[in-house]
């Protein structure tokens, strides 16, 4: 009985994983069609013709530096902003309890 109960939570489990994940699966499948086979119909989760023409089109229209430094600049901001709150709650606990 127990191991019954337990494999029928692991199969509803699975289940919920899989529903899921297949957004993720399609977008990525997707990823690697040209437009007309996105439009198809009926539709195919497996490309026919896969192609990398997607991603060069992305990586000549994004400027990817600007968002790298952006990135990088909110991260180093944000760990320096978490220092300083840390540093001054550990050295005057009384002030935390304001925060």
């Amino acid at each position: 009985m127990k191991a019954a109960k337990r494999g029928g939570i692991y199969l509803l489990l699975g289940l919920g994983v899989l529903v899921a994940a297949t957004p993720y699966l399609w977008m990525i499948s997707s990823s690697f069609k040209d437009q007309v086979e996105i439009f198809a119909f009926p539709p195919t989760l497996i490309p026919q013709l896969p192609t990398l023409a997607n991603y060069s089109q992305v990586m000549s229209r994004l400027p990817l530096a600007r968002i790298a430094f952006n990135s990088a600049f909110v991260s180093l901001r944000n760990c320096k902003k978490i220092t300083c709150d840390s540093y001054a709650i550990q050295t005057q606990p009384e002030a935390g309890l304001m925060v």
